[in-house]
């Protein structure tokens, strides 16, 4: 099958796509970016901010926006109906080696269709309904994560940001944090948890919802003198997380041969339950601002505003 946008690549670099020049928009100011996107005498990148500085930027101002400039630019990182190249080279390969597999969109291609159903249909849900808006982009994103390029993946990742930033307030103290952690559900907060080791330098498995065995995720660390095996379980819920939680995560470690346990939670620990953690190492308690503080350092000061990114599960478990 042809590619369909040809074009011009030297030392792996993309000079010129479909004719037209590519515009090099890292090194771009914001408004120039967005001045450029509308110029179709060039190739201008416009599915993803250039970079984190423009969409910091950008969500510095979004208020000064207007709703049709707002909308413009969240329409161009939804995906539209259309078929990228790398589907043509999938379909390719799943014809070939996994017949047996074929996707929607694959069936679609072969009927001359576009390959991508189109996304930007939930702008007629703003401004009145951001949540669900933000709730339909992060189940198109999970389920179609592992087929989109990769830019655009980023994209839809700057649509979220910018919904959230535009449309609901950003959590300031650590009352509001907490409140907006609590809304995440039990699910996507393990995500968040798992995200958070991960960056603190641990290999993470989250396991599977219904079959967890008093495990939401189980942590590793192999590199020598560090070696670590993590017991993770996580109790998203408004009451303080209580001593029976403790004993539950203290049997899952013993019977796992674990190194340690720790128990996370938006909130606080009940007294016993803190009392029988300061007098036994194999259990840590994480919650409350030490959580919070942890988000921070290890995920970014920004880590609210990429909050949908980071609780995207991309792989289904």
């Amino acid at each position: 099958m042809d590619n369909f946008y040809p074009y011009i690549l030297i030392d792996g670099e993309i000079l010129e796509i479909d004719g037209k020049p590519v515009v090099d928009v890292g090194k771009l100011t914001l408004n120039e970016w967005i001045q450029a996107c509308s110029n179709n005498n060039v190739y201008t990148p416009n599915y993803k901010f250039p970079t984190d500085a423009h969409k910091m930027e950008y969500i510095s101002t979004i208020h000064e926006r207007s709703d049709k400039d707002f909308r413009d630019l969240l329409r161009q990182f939804l995906i539209e109906p259309t078929t990228f190249p790398t589907d043509l080279d999938g379909l390719e390969y799943r014809l070939i080696y996994r017949p047996d597999l074929m996707l929607e969109f694959d069936r679609r291609i072969l009927n001359g269709e576009p390959a991508w159903e189109g996304i930007t249909w939930i702008l007629d849900l703003l401004p009145d309904e951001p949540e669900s808006v933000l709730e339909v982009v992060r189940t198109y994103f999970y389920t179609h994560a592992q087929l989109l390029p990769d830019g655009r993946r980023v994209g839809i990742s700057d649509a979220m940001s910018l919904i959230r930033a535009r449309y609901l307030s950003i959590p300031q103290t650590s009352d509001e944090i907490h409140k907006m952690l609590l809304k995440l559900g039990d699910r996507r907060f393990e995500i968040l948890v798992a995200k958070l080791y991960e960056r603190m330098g641990y290999e993470v498995e989250l396991t599977r919802r219904s079959k967890d065995d008093g495990a939401d995720m189980v942590c590793y660390r192999t590199d020598p003198g560090r070696r670590e095996l993590l017991i993770g379980q996580c109790k998203c819920y408004t009451g303080n997380v209580g001593l029976k939680h403790f004993k539950e995560l203290l049997g899952t470690v013993t019977d796992r041969k674990a190194t340690k346990g720790v128990l996370v939670t938006p909130g606080k620990f009940t007294k016993p339950a803190i009392e029988k953690a300061d007098s036994n190492p194999s259990i840590e308690l994480l919650g409350g601002l030490e959580l919070q503080s942890l988000l921070a350092q290890h995920l970014g000061s920004r880590w609210i505003i990429n909050l949908d990114r980071l609780t995207i599960e991309s792989t289904k478990n």
